[in-house]
């Protein structure tokens, strides 16, 4: 959200595009090596696997708020609306 994603609206407000065709997803050349360690041990507090179904979209909300605070200490340039591109800071 705060570096690729973006809505475009025209004119009457509308979303310019109707579908995900023009969509930017990150390919695998956007993305940085990703570390992956499993913790071996089951929370039966939980889902039936052991699992917290959901959590992750809670705890995502505060990203884009940190990624544009960490852009300001680096540039000193507050950006308030993702994503955060190049052309703002300039």
């Amino acid at each position: 959200m705060a570096l690729t994603e973006a809505a475009h609206l025209d004119e009457k407000g509308r979303y310019a595009s109707a579908d995900f065709g023009g969509y930017h997803l990150p390919s695998h050349a956007d993305v940085p090596d990703i570390e992956v360690e499993v913790i071996n041990a089951a929370d039966e507090n939980f889902g039936a696997l052991g699992s917290r179904g959901g959590v992750g979209e809670l705890s995502i909300s505060g990203v884009a708020a940190a990624v544009s605070n960490a852009v300001y200490n680096a540039t000193g340039k507050r950006i308030r609306e993702v994503p955060i591109t190049p052309d703002k800071l300039i």
